[in-house]
């Protein structure tokens, strides 16, 4: 019974780490560590900002990209992003290339 338990505890994590796990040509939301500057991130090829948040002594960006084959792993590498995650943005804010994916 606790190996079913595990498996069973293991898929769900499984599924919730796919579906935060960034794609390329989806927005992101990127944190970015205490202290840092978001200035890099405007100067990425291929990502638009769509908003900077500072929450406590993080900040977050929320980007979307400009092309289906812009890779969020650049943006992060890019920003000094500790973490990118899958976001979604409203249709609005979204790139006509981002609305048909």
């Amino acid at each position: 019974m606790r190996h079913a338990l595990l498996f069973l505890f293991g898929s769900a994590a499984a599924l919730v780490l796919a579906a935060a796990w960034p794609r390329a040509g989806h927005p992101v939301l990127v944190v970015l560590p205490p202290g840092a500057s978001p200035g890099a991130a405007f100067a990425v090829e291929g990502w638009r900002i769509q908003r900077i948040v500072q929450a406590g002594p993080a900040m977050m960006l929320l980007a979307a990209p400009e092309t289906a084959a812009a890779h969020p792993a650049a943006l992060r590498r890019a920003s000094g992003g500790v973490l990118a995650i899958t976001a979604r943005i409203t249709g609005d804010c979204a790139p006509a290339s981002v609305k048909g994916v």
